[in-house]
């Protein structure tokens, strides 16, 4: 697990709060550790292999202790998939209770057009190889997806998104996990879902503000990420099946398992909009909003499982 090292400003430790907090972001490729020239597919089954995969992370804000909100000055960071787990240090903030985290994929605007000439070496906004500046007027590429398509993987996929425009909040509600006295945030980047929406079996070099570039920005604010599910029932997630996955708003039920007490659905913001005792007698239920969904299967021993669902 890589530890990324940031010469930004990071908070001073308050009185009371001594322990550090970290957000954890596991990168992942069709739900198994992210790996560069893993041959695989985006969430439109187009074939693809990633050769690069990197994108700054700036403005993080935690909410905690009942609504409470506290920005990390001045942080920024590079997160590079093919570490497979990467650590961003936030310091020791003055929380306690966390309740969820804002991050931006992209460099804010108030350092967007920044120098990088005039950064300390080391720094992330600093120059980088491959490039991640397009020039003081564009800015920075705020992310670096490269790979290979086509049946034979020979065809080019570039997207390098940059533009103020393009740069979008994730909001995640979400608890910490106290681990070796830190504070952890666990979240998941699952980047088949970069490619959303995409048509790259020809190729598809895509440099700038709109058009494929805008959408893997969105992509990776409404699709991308999500909280790690820690201490999953990995036999009862095999077992209790809800498809199709994306679908369109009616959801079908495969249970396997008879030890299947509940079920509940949750939106992003962790919102309930469905919660069913189950019975035999329920074969699927109804979404009317698109977005992401977690679902919660709870047994009669209380073991608790949790799958995402995509409504188009």
């Amino acid at each position: 697990m890589k530890k990324l090292v940031l010469l930004s400003l990071l908070i001073s430790p308050f009185l009371g709060y001594s322990q550090q907090v970290n957000l954890i972001i596991h990168h992942k490729w069709m739900g198994n550790d992210f790996g560069l020239n893993l041959a695989g597919s985006t969430s439109d089954g187009e074939v693809f292999k990633f050769d690069l995969l990197k994108y700054y992370i700036t403005g993080i804000t935690l909410t905690h202790d009942g609504g409470q909100q506290t920005t990390i000055p001045n942080f920024v960071a590079i997160a590079d998939a093919s570490d497979v787990t990467t650590v961003l240090d936030l310091g020791t903030p003055a929380v306690n209770s966390i309740e969820g985290v804002e991050f931006f994929i992209g460099v804010d605007s108030a350092r967007n057009h920044d120098d990088p000439s005039l950064a300390p070496l080391t720094d992330p906004l600093s120059f980088q190889s491959p490039s991640m500046h397009w020039g003081w007027a564009s800015g920075y590429r705020f992310l670096l997806l490269e790979g290979r398509s086509g049946v034979a993987y020979d065809q080019v996929v570039q997207v390098h998104p940059l533009g103020d425009q393009n740069y979008f909040a994730n909001n995640l509600t979400m608890t910490s996990i106290l681990e070796g006295g830190d504070k952890n945030l666990h979240v998941v980047g699952e980047y088949q879902e970069a490619l959303r929406g995409m048509t790259i079996m020809s190729g598809l070099i895509m440099h700038g503000f709109t058009d494929e570039a805008a959408t893997a920005m969105i992509n990776f604010r409404d699709n991308v990420f999500q909280p790690q599910i820690l201490g999953m029932n990995e036999s009862t997630v095999n077992t209790v099946q809800f498809y199709p996955n994306p679908t369109t708003g009616k959801v079908y039920i495969k249970n396997g398992t008879h030890n299947l007490k509940e079920i509940l659905v949750q939106d992003c913001t962790g919102k309930t909009l469905f919660e069913n005792k189950f019975s035999s007698d329920l074969t699927s239920f109804t979404l009317e909003e698109s977005g992401m969904y977690f679902i919660s299967c709870i047994t009669n021993d209380g073991t608790i499982s949790t799958q995402k669902l995509v409504v188009d």
